[in-house]
C-alpha cells in the first residue's frame, strides 16, 4: 500500500477516486511505512522469546557472485530501468487530469515492446492472460450488481446507520475491507466497495472520497494477513513447494495477532484525529486493558515458575 501501483486494489481505488500519486503516498503510503516499523517493534516484543539467532555462514559465498551474470541483455536492462523510472516520474509529475496514470503505463509498456521487438513472442507468452480475464469477470459482475441496485442498497443501508463523522466512516470501510479480504480475494471486494465510497463520501475526486478510498485500500490490502484463506494462499503454497510447511494455526497465531494489533492502533489514531474525545476515551480503555493483560500474564508466569522449581 505504499504506492498506488503496488497492487491491483490500490490501482483501482486511486484511479476511481482521482487520488494522485503524491496524495496516495502521503496518506496510505506514509501510514504503511510507519506500520512496517510498528509491526517490527510489536513482533520483537510479542515473539522475542521465539526468535532464534541465525548465522549467515554463506554470506561470503553470495558476495562472490557477480550480479551481471544474471543479466542476459545489459543494454535492454538499462532501457527497461530508464523506462520504469520514467513512468514513475510521470506518475508523480503529470496530474491525472491531464494524462491518466494508466495511459502513462501503457505508453511505457508499448515503448519497451517496440524496443525489444525481437523477443515480442516471448513477451506475449509471459502475459498473465488468466489475470486479465479474471479482472474482466470481476468488472462485469460488479457492473451487474450495480445495475441490479444491490450496491446502492448496501450503500443506503450503511448511510442509514447515521454516521456523520468522516473518521468513523473511514474506519467502517477500513474494517469491512479487512474482514472481507481475510476470506475473499481483495480485488472483487475492492471493486464492489468503490461505488459504496461515493455513496457514503460523495462524488469521486472530493477530499472526503479520497479519505474513504485510503481507508478501503488499507483495509482490503492488509486484511489478507488476518487469515490463511485470502490472498495469502499463494505465498503459503510457494512456501510449501519449497518444503517450508506453515500450518494455518501457526499463521493465524502470528498473522492474525500482529495484524489485529496494527488495525487497533491505526483505528485509535484515526479516532484521535477525527474525534479527539472518543479517540482519547478509546485510547484510555485500550491502555487499561493492556495493563490488565500484562499483569495477568506476569502473575501466571510467577505462579508457573515456583511450580517448576
Amino acid at each position: 500500500t505504499v504506492l498506488p501501483i503496488s497492487s491491483i486494489p490500490s490501482l483501482l481505488i486511486a484511479a476511481s477516486q482521482g487520488i494522485s500519486f503524491g496524495e496516495y503516498f502521503l496518506s496510505a503510503g506514509l501510514i504503511s511505512i510507519g506500520s512496517v516499523f510498528l509491526a517490527i517493534f510489536l513482533f520483537q516484543v510479542v515473539f522475542r522469546y521465539r526468535l532464534a539467532e541465525v548465522e549467515f555462514n554463506e554470506v561470503d559465498v553470495l558476495m562472490q557472485f557477480n550480479p551481471w551474470t544474471f543479466v542476459k541483455d545489459r543494454k535492454m536492462m538499462l532501457i527497461a530501468s530508464a523506462t520504469f523510472f520514467g513512468a514513475i516520474a510521470g506518475f508523480i509529475i503529470i496530474p491525472a487530469e491531464i494524462i491518466k496514470p494508466d495511459a502513462i503505463a501503457v505508453v511505457g509498456a508499448a515503448l519497451l515492446f517496440i524496443v525489444n521487438r525481437n523477443n515480442s513472442r516471448q513477451i506475449l507468452k509471459e502475459i498473465d492472460y488468466s489475470l486479465l480475464l479474471y479482472l474482466l469477470g470481476v468488472f462485469i459482475v460488479t457492473g451487474g450488481l450495480q445495475d441490479a441496485g444491490l450496491i446502492d442498497l448496501i450503500g443506503s443501508g450503511l448511510t442509514s446507520i447515521g454516521i456523520g463523522n468522516v473518521g468513523l466512516v473511514f474506519l467502517l470501510l477500513f474494517w469491512i475491507g479487512a474482514v472481507a479480504s481475510a476470506f475473499i480475494d481483495n480485488i472483487p471486494i475492492t471493486q464492489i466497495m468503490i461505488p459504496i465510497i461515493n455513496i457514503l463520501f460523495g462524488a469521486p475526486g472530493t477530499a472526503t472520497a479520497k479519505i474513504g478510498g485510503t481507508g478501503l485500500a488499507l483495509g482490503t490490502i492488509w486484511g489478507d494477513n488476518l487469515s490463511p484463506f485470502g490472498d495469502t494462499i499463494l505465498p503459503l503454497a510457494i512456501a510449501r513447494n519449497n518444503k517450508i510447511e506453515i500450518q494455518p494455526k501457526d499463521f493465524a497465531r502470528v498473522g492474525f495477532g500482529l495484524t489485529m494489533m496494527l488495525y487497533i492502533i491505526i483505528s485509535i489514531a484515526v479516532l484521535v484525529i477525527f474525534d479527539p474525545v472518543i479517540g482519547l476515551i478509546t485510547c484510555a480503555c485500550a491502555g487499561i486493558t493492556l495493563v490488565i493483560v500484562i499483569i495477568v500474564r506476569r502473575r501466571r508466569t510467577s505462579m508457573v515458575s515456583p511450580a517448576k522449581s
